[in-house]
Parts: structure tokens; sequence; C-alpha cells
């Protein structure tokens, strides 16, 4: 069974909340760094060093995490409609903390992934569009995010069986973009390796 990865939002008691929205291909790599909380934007009020000096012996220590999340709906050169993937990447734009002034409008984010649990702020989020419809719908795409925030780990792990999917489904688009450097390749690694109703 896959695992996949997930963010959510985080309720008022600090945890992830239940709106949750999961990834559609699991990513290929996760960057985690640590560094002093001198960046972790309003909660330190001012970013300038010489308003609001941070003390390294008192401040809590921030993580890092940075990730591309992959989106894709085209499955056929001969298929008739197109689903636009910006309305899974609009699931983050809430996160994005577009004209929040103070430390207590800030809106977290979760990012879940088997033991690896980050709630922090959305600090960046870059999408590239790679592949569009005749029409010009964007159907092919990448993501990627930055959180600066704490590792809870293990301690909130809420996964739900019932929402997991089988491996194989998910694994051929991007063993094809890693394999053969054409994720359109995917169908035919999917039937190479015997699996049955092959999907992305």
């Amino acid at each position: 069974m896959l695992t996949k990865a997930k963010l959510s939002n985080v309720d008022d008691s600090g945890k992830p909340g239940s709106d949750v929205f999961y990834v559609q291909f699991n990513p290929n790599e996760i960057s985690i760094s640590e560094a002093v909380a001198s960046l972790y934007s309003m909660e330190n009020g001012s970013k300038d060093p010489k308003v609001n000096p941070v003390d390294t012996k008192k401040e809590k220590q921030v993580l890092h995490l940075s990730t591309t999340l992959f989106y894709n709906t085209y499955t056929s050169i001969s298929q008739s409609s197109y689903e636009d993937i910006r309305s899974y990447i609009r699931k983050l734009y809430p996160y994005t903390n577009v004209g929040v002034e103070t430390k207590e409008q800030l809106k977290k984010i979760c990012f879940t992934w088997s033991s690896i649990c980050v709630i922090g702020i959305l600090e960046k989020i870059d999408v590239r569009y790679t592949m569009f419809s005749p029409s010009g719908i964007p159907v092919r795409g990448e993501v990627s995010i930055s959180i600066a925030g704490e590792y809870y780990g293990e301690q909130l792990q809420t996964v739900n069986p019932s929402e997991q999917s089988e491996l194989r489904v998910h694994t051929s688009f991007l063993d094809a973009l890693r394999d053969y450097k054409d994720s359109e390749n995917w169908k035919n690694l999917a039937q190479q390796n015997d699996v049955k109703k092959a999907r992305l």
C-alpha cells in the first residue's frame, strides 16, 4: 500500500486540521534544513535585524522543508477533454498569507508524509506549467514549495487506511520521467510491469 503525501490546515490547537488535500504524485525529493528563526516571517516582527535583533541563544530553531509537487491530467493524445491542473494548485493559495499584517492572522500549513510531519508557514510557491491542451489549458506542471516551521515526526500521524492507494497506480508517471526523461512513456512502462488498468 502506498502512503500519499498530504497537506492540510492547522487547527487552533496547533495540530493538522480537517481541510486535507493529497498530492497527485508523491515527491521524488524532499530537502530539509534547519536555521535560526530570524526569517520566520512575522513571528518575530520586523525582518530588519537592526529593528528586532535575534538572540540566537533564546531563539527556537526553525526547520525549512522544500519539495516539488507534480501535477498531470494528460492521459492520451486522443483525449477530447482536458482537466485544468490549476484546480489542484489553487488549494495552496489560501496559505500564501497574502495581505496578512499580524502574527495572529497567519495561516499555517501542515505537510505530512509517513514519518515526516512539518507544520509552519508557506514561505514560497513557484509554479511551472510544462504542457497545455490545444486550447491552452494547463494539463501538466510542477509546484515548488518551501515551508518554514517545526518538525513533529510521527507525533501527529493520523493515517486513514481507506484513503490509501495502490502503489503501482501512482508510480508509473514519475518512473517514466526518471527512466526515460519523458513522462509520456508512463503507460508503456506500466504495461511492461504488468500493471492492470494502468493509470497515472
